[in-house]
């Protein structure tokens, strides 16, 4: 069953039945249209101040778990996930550190060096689901338009902390410059 769906730049309390939930899942998808196009999710732990505190702040698939173990990246689905997900990531949010008050779900196109330069505006149907963890239930959903061209990443969503809980903001914010640009806007050193 679909959850809530969010418009871009809505938001939504991460809860269930009036209470708080302590685990999510959180399901990204997307159509290729059968093109042959790498895709990464990732993670941005951020502080108050937007940006990361160090660089193990940045949970994707050459580091899937975070140093306080509260963020896991499970890398490509395939489709496995309970939603028939493309990559899942799961979020323990009583484990994230009090300083950590926003957690940036981004995604970004890979292009092969020489090889066809692939865009954001080459994709269809591109989502982000939250889903209790204990329960795989739904609660929410964002479905990115279409409206994108040159981007190669995208800030898909924020989980923030709100009062006692936590809550969802669909972003849909693009970059161009793939990974490095968005490494950069929240303070994670890329070496060259």
């Amino acid at each position: 069953m679909l959850g809530l769906l969010i418009p871009r730049g809505g938001n939504a309390f991460l809860g269930e039945n009036g209470a708080a939930l302590r685990r999510v899942e959180l399901g990204l998808g997307w159509d290729t249209g059968g093109r042959d196009i790498d895709l990464d999710a990732s993670i941005f732990l951020l502080t108050q101040h937007g940006r990361v505190r160090n660089d193990d702040d940045f949970v994707f698939y050459h580091a899937p778990v975070s140093s306080c173990r509260s963020v896991k990246h499970h890398g490509d689905s395939k489709g496995g996930g309970s939603g028939g997900d493309d990559e899942l990531i799961s979020v323990d949010l009583e484990r994230v550190p009090r300083e950590i008050q926003r957690l940036a779900v981004t995604v970004t196109i890979h292009s092969e060096p020489g090889g066809r330069s692939n865009r954001f505006a080459d994709l269809r149907s591109a989502y982000v689901r939250v889903s209790n963890e204990e329960t795989r239930s739904e609660i929410l959903r964002f479905q990115l338009d279409s409206s994108f061209g040159q981007e190669t990443a995208l800030i898909f969503s924020e989980l923030y902390r709100h009062q006692d809980g936590w809550k969802f903001r669909a972003v849909g914010q693009g970059f161009v410059g793939g990974l490095r640009a968005l490494c950069g806007h929240f303070g994670v050193v890329v070496d060259d």
